[in-house]
């Protein structure tokens, strides 16, 4: 049975960008940490468009352990979709986070 790109817009993402916020980080954690095997099963437009800013948002999370999970699944992203797609949806973004007046966020860059 798989589940289709429309039913998981509807029912899945509320609740995924529901959990990308909560306070408590472990949660954030283990969101990150299942976004391949959701990308594989939305494939590579969807996630870039609905998904990508949450990572980019991660990035510059307060708790250390998410900004590492964001960097490590952002690298196994880009494995999975090349470095065309990363290109397209992130790296100008990670860019500017080398000119922040946070020094974490300049070190995630």
């Amino acid at each position: 049975n798989v589940v289709g790109v429309d039913q998981v817009s509807s029912s899945l993402l509320p609740a995924i960008v529901e959990l990308a916020k909560v306070p408590v980080w472990r949660i954030r954690l283990a969101v990150i940490n299942q976004m391949p095997l959701l990308a594989d099963q939305l494939g590579e437009s969807f996630f870039g468009e609905r998904l990508m800013q949450h990572f980019l948002e991660w990035l510059a999370d307060a708790a250390y352990a998410v900004r590492e999970a964001a960097v490590f699944n952002l690298a196994r992203l880009t494995e999975k979709f090349g470095p065309a797609w990363a290109k397209n949806f992130f790296l100008s973004d990670i860019a500017q986070l080398s000119h922040n007046e946070n020094y974490l966020q300049r070190m995630i860059s």
